[in-house]
């Protein structure tokens, strides 16, 4: 019988003092190539240009949010198993939607969000609606994401800055998602390879 997926207790102190914790490789064979395949051929046959702001907002390929392909990635990779170990002995709700990002290559010219917090004062948001929630899984498909190419950029130990900020100065329906010493940073950028799990507290300061 295999051995539960937990994380160990180094790692359970780095995901509270940093808000990241990456697992290398944990998704792979079948699970991890149907879902590469699904997203590459949307990418191939149905991605249109004209829309790549509102994808880039939200979600690219938002019609197959809910294959069953893409959630076998959360479902049958023992990332269910990681996330219900952070937040033991709550448990976690049910998975039933993926969302997609895409770095397009070639040098298209494609949205640069700056530091944020998804949910909190998004474009594609009314200007009083919060969407909160506990964190975010996230699963990479495809190619290498460096410091130059790719890659998602943090602040460490963000999600205490933001806490604070959401405590003392943010009010709903302003428009800025972050602090104006966040905004100006570029963060450390957060690498990955095919088949890598990375999981952000929901107050974890990104850019995309």
């Amino acid at each position: 019988m295999p051995s539960p997926v937990t994380w160990s207790d180094d790692e359970r102190r780095q995901f509270v003092d940093d808000g990241v914790l990456i697992r290398r490789g944990l998704v792979h064979g079948a699970v991890l190539s149907k879902a590469r395949a699904l997203v590459g051929g949307w990418l191939a046959e149905v991605y249109d240009p004209a829309r790549l702001t509102a994808y880039t907002e939200r979600s690219f390929a938002p019609e197959l949010e809910e294959h069953p392909d893409l959630l076998a990635l959360y479902r049958r990779s023992g990332l269910a198993e990681l996330a219900g170990d952070l937040l033991r002995p709550a448990r976690p709700a049910p998975v039933t939607r993926a969302q997609i990002q895409i770095r397009l290559p070639h040098g298209a010219q494609q949205p640069v969000k700056r530091m944020h917090i998804d949910g909190v004062s998004c474009p594609h948001l009314e200007p009083r609606d919060l969407r909160t929630f506990t964190f975010i899984v996230g699963v990479v498909l495809e190619g290498s994401a460096n410091a130059d190419a790719g890659a998602l950029h943090y602040v460490p130990g963000g999600h205490y800055r933001m806490a604070d900020y959401f405590a003392t100065d943010w009010v709903l329906g302003q428009p800025a998602q972050t602090p104006d010493d966040i905004d100006a940073q570029d963060g450390t950028a957060l690498t990955a390879e095919p088949g890598d799990v990375v999981v952000m507290h929901h107050l974890l300061i990104v850019s995309e």
